[in-house]
């Protein structure tokens, strides 16, 4: 016996294949919610079923970042922004792992169009590729973001170059070292005399090297040198002896004789050839 159907409902496209009868609805919309009937029917009757068709919003990933920095031992926090219909279910992962709740120091919060991440004192464990899922009944969707853990830079590497000594002036040199995951942006220089405080005598210094002037003649100093990133200063590179300021024997020659009066006092400093 032949059976006929209908769809009770506009702008659709009825298909009948291997006893079953399909519905398609191509560029749905929100009009397309609703109450759908669908009659079957021969000569000795008809039957019908119907069911509510829910048009939902599948999760959209609006905002989130791709690389972030997160300085080892600090605080952090990451917001994902997120639309779609709730409830919305949310599942994170970094490396492929699922984050268990019972991570002391990892907490996240869902709010209606966001999600805020905290981590507390950082760990570098907690490098990796995160992956966050948001998933309703309509689909999944996925962010991702990748995280590194820096820190503070090294020391430079020494020892410490010294060089063009004279009585009121020297230049220290150094090494680049481990910048802690960022760039070095710059290097203090400091300096002091043996008994006294540590004096900055080049807050930005942007080379490897670096000319220290007012030093006094004949009196020790001792030198220091930090690297500075995003994160802060790293620990000191410290010149392993006392520099003393005194004028170069070539710079003695050219200026004293044997015998006279500059000869004899810098002969009392152990500068001048008896």
């Amino acid at each position: 016996m032949e059976k006929k159907f209908k769809w009770v409902q506009a702008d659709t496209r009825a298909i009948a294949r291997d006893g079953v009868f399909r519905l398609h609805i191509s560029n749905v919309q929100n009009g397309d919610e609703g109450d759908y009937t669908c009659e079957a029917i021969n000569s000795l009757g008809f039957v019908h079923t119907s069911g509510y068709l829910k048009i939902g919003i599948p999760p959209i990933i609006h905002k989130c970042p791709t690389e972030l920095f997160w300085p080892e031992s600090d605080n952090t926090k990451v917001k994902i922004f997120y639309g779609g219909d709730q409830p919305m279910n949310i599942k994170i992962t970094r490396n492929n792992e699922l984050i268990e709740d019972s991570e002391p120091h990892f907490k996240y919060t869902i709010f209606d169009d966001y999600i805020a991440i905290f981590i507390r004192d950082i760990l570098k464990s907690d490098a990796g590729l995160y992956q966050v899922e948001f998933s309703n009944e309509v689909r999944v969707a996925i962010a991702q973001f990748d995280a590194r853990i820096t820190g503070l830079p090294s020391a430079p590497v020494g020892p410490m170059g010294v060089s063009h000594i004279n009585k009121h002036s020297c230049t220290l040199s150094w090494r680049h070292q481990h910048d802690g995951g960022l760039r070095v942006t710059h290097y203090v220089v400091e300096r002091k005399d043996v008994t006294s405080h540590w004096i900055t005598v080049s807050s930005f210094c942007k080379d490897t090297s670096f000319n220290v002037q007012g030093l006094i003649e004949n009196q020790n100093m001792s030198s220091g040198v930090m690297a500075v990133n995003e994160n802060g200063m790293g620990p000191a590179l410290e010149g392993q002896n006392p520099i003393k300021a005194r004028l170069s024997r070539s710079a003695v020659s050219t200026r004293c004789t044997k015998g006279s009066r500059n000869w004899r006092r810098l002969c009392a400093f152990g500068m001048g050839e008896t």
